[in-house]
């Protein structure tokens, strides 16, 4: 593992705490695993971080466990549930989909995901797309967004439709009588607007992609902020925070890069 602290302090004492401070945050010593892999269905090699409910204690990161149902390997993310369609270990990528919306059926996502809400738990501290479906329901039926009607959603009172967005939507950009049901990110990396076929049902069935970081997950255990080093692939994650000299009260910024 390569480590690279930067500081300026105007005295060298306060740097004692300051390796305190570092050997106690997890991920900056060296861990004590097994090196094990599992596989579920057509998932294989599912290695650290990630391991699956049920492996030796030993394997991979508790905070990454994933549950394997019906030869199918499931994330459990921000109250939803999600089909693990494929990581990779080189980009540090997860690819995963609404179990509602997987199979290409007509349907809502099981739990509505925007795309800030998806990069607000620290395992997962960004998205690779630009996109998101955004339901919208409606009490009455809006002539100019026919061709986005979700057909198994509708009723007497009732007109449900999808309109991507590379954001939530403001309140002005929603018809009257409408309001937004639930969002969920795409893997598209164009500004579209299909009519709701057999492409959208395609398109929400490829899922989106997750970027997973165990350090960035550390940072946030304690507190800090999690920010990129760069936007290379793999992406760096670093630990920022103000530290503040009890001595004579000078603040400065330190910044941890970490990458194993």
């Amino acid at each position: 593992m390569r480590i690279e602290a930067s500081a300026a302090f105007t005295s060298s004492r306060p740097l004692f705490p300051l390796f305190i401070f570092l050997f106690f945050i997890p991920g900056f010593h060296a861990r004590n695993l097994q090196q094990c892999s599992s596989s579920c269905g057509d998932l294989t090699n599912i290695s650290y971080p990630f391991r699956l409910q049920g492996d030796p204690a030993g394997c991979g990161d508790v905070d990454f466990q994933l549950s394997c149902q019906n030869n199918t390997a499931i994330l459990n993310f921000r109250g939803g549930k999600y089909y693990v369609k494929g990581i990779s270990y080189d980009k540090r990528t997860i690819r995963v989909v609404d179990v509602n919306l997987a199979h290409g059926t007509c349907g809502l996502p099981y739990k509505s995901l925007s795309m800030s809400e998806a990069t607000e738990d620290g395992r997962f501290p960004s998205l690779i797309t630009f996109w998101q479906a955004n339901f919208v329901n409606c009490s009455n039926t809006i002539p100019e967004l026919t061709d986005s009607k979700v057909p198994c959603l509708n009723g007497d009172t009732s007109h449900v439709y999808v309109n991507f967005s590379n954001r939530n939507l403001f309140g002005y950009e929603i018809p009257r009588n409408c309001k937004v049901i639930s969002r969920i990110p795409t893997s598209s990396e164009n500004e579209m607007n299909y009519p709701y076929n057999e492409t959208t049902l395609k398109l929400l069935a490829t899922g989106f992609d997750l970027r997973w970081s165990v350090e960035c997950r550390n940072c946030h255990t304690f507190g800090l902020s999690c920010v990129y080093e760069s936007n290379n692939d793999p992406r760096i994650f670093q630990c920022e925070t103000i530290l503040q000299n009890p001595t004579n009260g000078c603040h400065c910024i330190s910044c941890f890069t970490l990458s194993d």
